[in-house]
């Protein structure tokens, strides 16, 4: 486990409510945080299945860690999006060298690009066009790069499967990125993400089949997005 998030742990708040640090829970310290009072997100309470959430508002709130590094990924996120076109989140994306990220773009969301800003190859799913980024419906998404690239993908509530080989082509085989992890904006920086985020985990690409479906598993149960049993993630 890279890194993992909860809105129902470990939440700063101010007398306001608003969010300056979401410590990870992974035992890494990779904890986000926002000096800028402005820019903090909201903690509500009861958002999906009686547990909190943090709610960005879509114009200035973001979450940054320290840097760090992953290759390949597994990237799991609880949430809903009202707002199309907006970065749920980035990392490492200062110049887009090697940059990951999930953005709900008018045709598709984005799972990392290469080659340097202004000059980058972006590999990605479609999401828009199932609705997804403006209906305001909590769900599941779980970001894949296995290291080949038919394991780039999307799976959505833990059963559709979406492969960015079948629609975009050759994309590379491992993502690599070394730098801040931000909730809310690509590199602090407009669009920002206009909807709510319950829990993120981030796993190292060499996660089994059988793993990724026990932490589905665990997190469908506990927003109560399907009727799988609970277990505890690993």
């Amino acid at each position: 486990l890279v890194a993992w998030w909860r809105a129902d742990a470990a939440v700063g708040l101010n007398t306001s409510q608003n969010v300056y640090e979401w410590s990870d829970q992974s035992g890494n310290s990779r904890n986000l945080t926002q000096a800028t009072a402005a820019s903090r997100p909201t903690f509500t309470a009861g958002a999906v299945n009686s547990l909190p959430e943090i709610d960005l508002d879509g114009t200035d709130d973001v979450l940054a860690s320290a840097a760090f590094g992953i290759t390949g990924f597994n990237i799991f996120s609880v949430m809903r999006s009202q707002t199309g076109a907006r970065t749920v989140y980035s990392h490492d994306c200062a110049g887009y060298i090697e940059c990951i990220y999930f953005h709900t773009a008018s045709n598709s969301t984005i799972l990392f690009t290469r080659g340097g800003l202004g000059n980058a190859t972006a590999y990605g799913v479609p999401v828009n066009a199932y609705g997804w980024a403006t209906d305001n419906t909590y769900r599941l998404f779980a970001q894949v790069a296995d290291g080949t690239h038919a394991g780039h993908g999307l799976r959505v509530n833990g059963s559709q499967d979406i492969n960015v080989t079948t629609v975009l082509g050759n994309a590379p085989g491992v993502a690599n990125a070394n730098g801040a992890f931000r909730v809310g904006s690509v590199d602090g920086a407009s669009p920002f993400f206009d909807g709510g985020v319950a829990e993120l985990l981030i796993y190292p690409h060499t996660m089994t089949a059988v793993q990724r479906e026990q932490v589905e598993n665990y997190l469908l149960s506990k927003y109560n997005l399907n009727g799988s049993p609970r277990i505890s993630p690993l």
